[in-house]
């Protein structure tokens, strides 16, 4: 089994070639396993779709290896001021890479599927190192969240949530499917 914080060079080649053949593979970020496919492949992406049960009208993310990328992805033509634009675009260096998604109009060089239907497309460069490894050799890639879905019915349950070691707080609010009340969780 390859270690999924320090895989090898053939492992991380083989996982391109599967994602070059419209394959999917999972891979760690700094928050969630993700189940990637290559951004451009329709076919691709469609498998995400079809393998997570998640709806057609949901987009994903598409995880670019550095700001740089923008461009390539996103239509900045479509933007109202291009200079207010270029001077966020260039303040993202201090957030990226990290848990941070920006949505801008998406160029033609993403899979319509990843948009859901819609004109925009969510970018974020992920803090991760086999994730950027994944990236250096093949962008871009549309990401979703590798656990399986979890039906409405099982979220909305009153069940108490785990803590986050990384958070260092606890999830604390919960909804009682059967009635609109709130309550906190001890």
């Amino acid at each position: 089994m390859t270690d999924p914080v320090a895989p090898t060079p053939e492992s991380i080649s083989h996982a391109v070639s599967v994602l070059r053949g419209s394959g999917l593979v999972a891979f760690p970020t700094e928050t969630v396993y993700g189940l990637g496919a290559d951004a451009r492949s329709s076919a691709a992406v469609r498998r995400i779709y079809e393998v997570k049960g998640r709806p057609s009208n949901n987009p994903l993310i598409v995880h670019i290896p550095s700001p740089d990328a923008i461009p390539l992805y996103a239509d900045l033509s479509r933007s109202f001021d291009r200079s207010v634009v270029e001077d966020r675009l260039r303040k993202l260096h201090s957030f990226w890479p990290g848990p941070l998604s920006v949505v801008l109009p998406a160029s033609s060089a993403i899979a319509p599927e990843v948009r859901a239907g819609g004109a925009t497309v969510a970018l974020r460069v992920p803090a991760h190192p086999v994730a950027l490894e994944l990236l250096e050799a093949l962008e871009p890639l549309a990401r979703e969240e590798a656990l399986p879905l979890v039906p409405p019915l099982v979220r909305e349950l009153e069940t108490p949530f785990f803590r986050c070691p990384k958070c260092r707080r606890r999830s604390t609010t919960v909804r009682n499917r059967r009635s609109s009340n709130w309550r906190r969780s001890p």
